[in-house]
């Protein structure tokens, strides 16, 4: 990609954060990453991001990052506008690494958390660690991945971004803080010049108030088709119906919440939708069957099967 390409690279949108498959021995099942791209295409999800943590990236090896992203693009075809890859690890090399393999495969993007035991002192230092990872993989873009709730790493983006102003391929963030002040500060930042992908799906609607464009959510997975309406609906003007969709969503988030919020019951909820990804890997532990049927029934009070 030409330094003007990568200039103009913009992701809009739905971008899902799909779960990583396993088999019931927590082992890779790359076989049920086909049906489940149709699943979220015939949703209006148009973007990935693979690899984050929805898709466990954290505890996956490093030979079953590749694989999963090989899969990934391979049987997307390029019928996604855009497959980003969450190259984030423990510590740089292994970044370095998962980033010139996402080039080499085609991938559209690339992002990354910092490294998370022995941490960035300041946004100084994540600069510069953003800078190998660039240097690593040139001609693709790439973005930040702000989780401070997950990572421990916390400050203000803003501060960041003025210091990786001038890398030709820093395209932005993922923003999964809930810290609208800060968001907004990126949006404007340098003119608009950034990305800022927002990662809160129980504050889409708030971020497009700022000029958010394109949100990453473990939830769009299987309320693929109801963010797309809400989505559909600001644009239109029409604020109330707009409002009606967040609260749906986030009447689900709150049934998540309840039983843990974590991935594991998030997974859950997207296998009780019909999707067939098999549980989380340890140390996520999936529901008992239990709260499994719980949480059925309690999507179900909320007329959730017929809504989605």
């Amino acid at each position: 990609m030409g330094s003007q390409d990568l200039k103009d690279f913009k992701i809009t949108g739905v971008v899902a954060a799909p779960f990583t498959p396993f088999d019931s021995d927590g082992e890779l099942a790359l076989e049920k990453i086909d049906p489940y791209i149709e699943h979220l295409l015939a949703n209006g999800v148009k973007n990935v991001y693979i690899c984050g943590t929805t898709g466990e990236g954290p505890s996956l090896t490093i030979d079953e990052r590749k694989k999963v992203a090989e899969k990934w693009v391979k049987a997307a075809d390029g019928r996604f506008k855009a497959i980003i890859v969450q190259v984030g690890s423990g510590n740089l090399k292994e970044v370095e690494e998962l980033a010139r393999h996402s080039e080499a495969i085609g991938a559209d993007a690339i992002s990354t958390i910092p490294t998370i035991f022995f941490k960035p002192a300041n946004p100084k230092v994540i600069a510069e660690f953003l800078q190998k990872v660039s240097n690593a993989a040139p001609t693709i873009p790439l973005y930040y991945y702000h989780n401070p709730n997950m990572t421990g790493v916390n400050f203000p983006m803003n501060h960041l971004l003025d210091q990786v102003v001038n890398f030709p391929n820093m395209r932005g963030l993922k923003y999964s803080s809930y810290d609208l002040y800060d968001l907004q500060r990126c949006l404007v930042h340098s003119g608009g010049q950034f990305d800022i992908l927002y990662g809160r799906d129980e504050q889409i609607l708030p971020s497009l108030t700022l000029g958010v464009k394109g949100g990453v959510g473990s939830t769009y997975n299987y309320l693929g088709k109801v963010v797309n309406r809400l989505l559909k609906a600001f644009d239109d003007g029409n604020i109330e119906l707009a409002r009606k969709e967040q609260n749906f969503m986030n009447e689900v988030i709150a049934v998540l919440k309840k039983y843990g919020g974590n991935v594991a019951v998030n997974k859950t909820i997207a296998n009780i939708t019909g999707l067939d990804l098999g549980p989380p890997r340890h140390p996520l532990v999936e529901p008992s069957d239990e709260d499994k049927e719980k949480i059925k029934k309690e999507l179900e009070a909320i007329d959730y099967f017929n809504k989605i």
